[in-house]
């Protein structure tokens, strides 16, 4: 199983002049509809999928990248994740998005 944890910053978002609504719009379009669910949570959107298989995990993996590649994704994010576990497994891998993808990196 494959899940996307992101925690907006309201803050940056109302500082770069974005709606909310709009960013969590955009941002369910990219995974809804790309093999991922969203759970509902107040706090961060959380996207999972199960993997069925390698299309599948490279399609999740073109989402992630093109939002990571996006200035303004970048400047409304204050903190994203991805968990991994194995199929039945109880435990995830937890790794950064945030580390992985350094406005550095993408632009």
């Amino acid at each position: 199983m494959l899940k996307i944890e992101i925690i907006l910053d309201d803050e940056k978002i109302a500082r770069e002049g974005y709606d909310i609504y709009d960013v969590i719009n955009i941002i369910d379009k990219r995974f809804i509809g790309k093999c991922f669910t969203k759970t509902q949570d107040p706090q961060k959107l959380i996207y999972s999928n199960p993997v069925h298989g390698d299309n599948e995990y490279a399609q999740i993996w073109n989402v992630i990248l093109n939002l990571a590649r996006t200035n303004w994704f970048q400047e409304c994010v204050k903190d994203w994740n991805c968990y991994s576990s194995i199929q039945g497994a109880d435990f995830f891998e937890v790794e950064s998005l945030m580390d992985l993808f350094s406005k550095e990196y993408c632009n």
